[in-house]
C-alpha cells in the first residue's frame, strides 16, 4: 500500500480509470515578468469604465489612459482562494497590448489603435522622452511584454493560482478581469468534462496540495519544477458519480458565499473549515474511488441523502442547512472523515492533514 509521499502523478496515471495532464486539456502561463515596471505598472491606480487614473512611476505624476489598455494586476500575496480578491482593494494596474494590436514587422503599436486612443498616445510620446530605455527601439517592444500564449489565457475566462510553499489558492476568473504577476499561474481549461468549480475545488483541495509539492521537490530540474508539477498533474478523464461533481460544484458556491461574509467581518471559520473537509474528502474519491470503496469511506451513497445535490440549491439561503446536515447525529460524511486516521493512515489521512486550516 502506497504512503502518500510516495504516491505520485503515475500511480494515478496506472489506475484503471483515465487521467490525462494538465496541459493536454489546457494552456498553462505563468505570470507577467514586470522587469521594466517603471513604465508599464500603474501604482496606486484606480479603474473605471472608460478613463482610468494610475500613478506612473516612470513620470513620478499621474497619468490617464483608456481602460482597455490597462488590467487590474495581482499580487501572489492577495487571499483569492474560491472568490478571487475584493476588485476595490486591487491597487495596481497593468498596460497590455494584445497581439493584434501590435504590428510585428515594426515592433511598433498600429497607427489605427493610437488613433482611438489620445490618452495612450500622450503617455507614450511622454515616458518615450522620459525613459532612455524606451529610446531607439520601438515602442511596441517595451509595452509588449505578453507573450502570444499569456495575452491568449489573460483575455480569456482562465483559472488564477497562487502557489505559496505547500499551499495552493485559486479561483475562476470567468470575466477574464485579472493580470498576474510571475509568481502565479493562469490556466485556461480548453475542453474536459468537469465543470470550472470542480477545478476550482481541485486546485484547492488537500490532494492537489499535497501531490503537487511532492513532484516539485522530486523533480531534478528546479528553474521550472512547479510549472511542471502543475503541467503534469492528472485530471479525471473519465465519468465520474455525478454527486460527487454536484456536491463539489455547491461546496465552492458555499466556500465563495463564506469569503464574502468574512469581508462583512461575519465569523464563518468552523462552517469554513467543515466545508474544506467535506471537499477534500469527495475530491480523494474523485481520484481514488476504488480505494474508499475498499476502505469504506466512500461517500458517492451518503451525498444523495444530503442538501448538496438538492434540486433548486442556493448556496446563500441553504449554506446553514449544509451545516446542520453535517453536524447532525449519526452523519455518515462526517463519521468517514473521522474514520481516515484509522482506515487509511498511510495514504488519505496525511494528505488531509498536509494543509493546516
Amino acid at each position: 500500500m502506497f504512503m502518500s509521499i510516495d504516491f505520485t502523478y503515475k500511480d494515478l496515471q496506472s489506475s484503471r480509470y483515465t487521467f490525462i495532464p494538465l496541459s493536454h486539456i489546457s494552456d498553462i502561463v505563468s505570470g507577467i515578468f514586470t522587469r521594466f515596471s517603471k513604465t508599464f505598472v500603474l501604482n496606486p491606480y484606480k479603474c473605471e469604465p472608460i478613463i482610468s487614473i494610475g500613478y506612473s512611476r516612470c513620470l513620478r505624476e499621474d497619468v490617464k489612459l483608456e481602460s482597455d489598455v490597462v488590467m487590474p494586476f495581482l499580487t501572489n500575496s492577495m487571499e483569492i482562494a474560491f472568490s478571487g480578491p475584493d476588485f476595490e482593494t486591487v491597487k495596481k494596474g497593468i498596460i497590455l497590448f494584445k497581439e493584434k494590436d501590435i504590428d510585428k514587422d515594426t515592433q511598433t503599436i498600429n497607427a489605427p489603435f493610437l488613433n482611438t486612443h489620445p490618452c495612450l498616445t500622450n503617455y507614450i510620446e511622454l515616458i518615450t522622452s522620459n525613459n532612455t530605455r524606451c529610446c531607439g527601439e520601438g515602442i511596441g517592444s517595451v509595452l509588449n511584454i505578453l507573450n502570444y500564449k499569456q495575452s491568449k489565457v489573460f483575455t480569456q475566462s482562465k483559472h488564477i493560482l497562487a502557489i505559496k510553499g505547500k499551499e495552493c489558492h485559486s479561483f475562476y476568473d470567468e470575466s477574464a478581469r485579472y493580470a498576474i504577476p510571475k509568481e502565479m499561474y493562469g490556466i485556461h481549461v480548453k475542453g474536459n468534462t468537469l465543470p470550472p468549480k470542480v477545478f476550482t475545488a481541485i486546485f484547492n483541495s488537500a490532494l492537489f496540495c499535497c501531490l503537487r509539492f511532492h513532484n516539485e521537490m522530486s523533480s531534478n530540474k528546479i528553474r521550472y519544477s512547479k510549472f511542471e508539477s502543475l503541467r503534469d498533474f492528472p485530471v479525471p478523464a473519465y465519468s465520474p458519480n455525478q454527486a460527487l461533481i454536484v456536491a463539489l460544484d455547491r461546496i465552492v458556491d458555499c466556500l465563495i458565499w463564506g469569503k464574502k461574509q468574512i469581508a462583512k467581518n461575519m465569523p464563518t471559520n468552523r462552517l469554513e473549515r467543515y466545508l474544506y473537509q467535506m471537499l477534500d474528502m469527495i475530491v480523494f474519491e474523485l481520484y481514488l474511488p476504488d480505494y474508499l470503496q475498499e476502505k469504506s469511506l466512500s461517500l458517492s451513497k451518503d451525498l444523495y441523502e444530503s442538501p448538496l445535490v438538492s434540486e433548486g440549491f442556493s448556496a446563500s439561503e441553504d449554506v446553514f442547512e449544509v451545516y446542520h446536515w453535517f453536524m447532525s447525529a449519526n452523519n455518515k460524511v462526517r463519521q468517514k472523515i473521522m474514520l481516515l486516521d484509522s482506515r487509511s493512515s498511510e495514504l488519505l489521512y496525511p494528505m488531509f492533514k498536509f494543509l493546516t486550516r
